[in-house]
């Protein structure tokens, strides 16, 4: 909010919900640990939003080795400006349902905002550490046909990022 103090709680009245996770590797390959009700056609492994995304789509010139190709880990995010963030003690709540905010305009979406931070803990030195680059690999949000929708029973996220940090 503009005209807020920035030390009081009203600093975090904007802050909308965003949600981060990985998803666990066993999910796209045959091994034992795999789930028993997850099959290998699956529709959800096919829907861009939560499939395994194969070392060789990143990187088509790399040799993969006798490993084969697996799947690179990725960190996925979901944000919902319709949703209070964490620690997001604002008043102004809809009297249905007190997970969302009392205004859904979309000027008012448009002014939320969602946000992580962490720390680099190893080697900050990164060419001692060999790391020439970081590469963030976003996903179109608005990708058309059946395996751009999104599967979530309550909350359509404005915008689903697929990052994948390669170093």
């Amino acid at each position: 909010m503009q005209g807020a103090n920035p030390d009081g709680l009203s600093s975090a009245y904007r802050r909308a919900k965003l949600a981060w996770y990985t998803i666990d590797q066993t999910y796209y390959t045959s091994g034992q640990s795999k789930p028993q009700n997850i099959s290998s056609n699956d529709p959800s492994l096919s829907n861009h939003y939560t499939r395994g995304i194969e070392r060789s789509e990143i990187f088509p010139n790399r040799d993969l080795g006798a490993t084969g190709n697996s799947f690179e880990f990725s960190f996925d995010m979901a944000y919902y400006p319709g949703e209070r963030g964490q620690y997001n003690y604002t008043p102004e709540v809809s009297t249905t349902d007190e997970r969302k905010f009392a205004n859904q305009a979309p000027t008012a979406n448009a002014a939320r905002y969602g946000g992580i931070s962490r720390e680099i803990t190893f080697d900050t030195d990164f060419d001692n550490a060999n790391v020439e680059y970081l590469e963030f690999w976003l996903m179109d949000p608005f990708i058309a046909g059946p395996n751009g929708q999104i599967n979530d029973s309550e909350n359509a996220p404005r915008t689903i990022l697929q990052v994948v940090i390669c170093t």
